[in-house]
């Protein structure tokens, strides 16, 4: 599911299996509500978030296991409001935030993630 160019779109109560990228990906002003929804072994990250993503972006209650990198990637200057998301069983950090990634995070769970360090160890 790829959202970009400006679009609003509400995106609730989703079943995403094994996608080949992505489950998700938001970027280049973007201003979507992303609640409710299942990510299952997608082959990246679970929901990405990148570029000049409006300050009203909302990602809230979704489920993202075994992803193949972060459940949850934010980077290139976007800011959403991450709330009580549950990342489970992932080959990657639960959130990734980097190259002036920003935002709000609170009340999630993540559950047997690999902590990726500095140094990606």
């Amino acid at each position: 599911f790829l959202v970009h160019e400006q679009a609003c779109p509400e995106i609730v109560n989703n079943l995403f299996k094994e996608c080949a990228k992505a489950g998700i990906h938001l970027s280049d002003g973007a201003n979507a509500v992303v609640r409710g929804n299942r990510l299952f072994a997608c082959a990246q990250h679970g929901i990405v978030i990148t570029g000049s993503v409006v300050e009203g972006c909302m990602i809230k209650e979704n489920e993202i296991m075994g992803s193949q990198l972060a459940g949850i990637d934010v980077s290139e200057g976007a800011a959403p409001a991450v709330v009580k998301n549950v990342v489970e069983r992932g080959n990657g950090s639960g959130i990734h935030i980097h190259n002036r990634g920003c935002g709000s995070y609170s009340q999630g769970e993540y559950h047997s993630v690999k902590w990726q360090g500095r140094n990606g160890n």
